[in-house]
């Protein structure tokens, strides 16, 4: 999940240092995000992790 994270950190971090304006940057990081989305499978890695190790510890009790 770091790595993940830390990948989408990564590369938001590069398009908003390339832009020039705040507004450019505002426009950049939805793209990124979009295309994240559009590149995923169903379901968002990290929440669809949370979700299935909150179940497991309610599992555990």
């Amino acid at each position: 999940m770091d790595r993940y994270r830390g990948k989408v950190s990564n590369t938001l971090l590069a398009e908003i240092k390339a832009s020039k304006t705040a507004v450019e940057a505002l426009y950049k990081i939805f793209e990124v995000m979009i295309s994240e989305v559009e590149d995923t499978p169903s379901g968002y890695l990290i929440v669809n992790s949370a979700v299935e190790l909150g179940a497991l510890k309610l599992l555990e009790t």
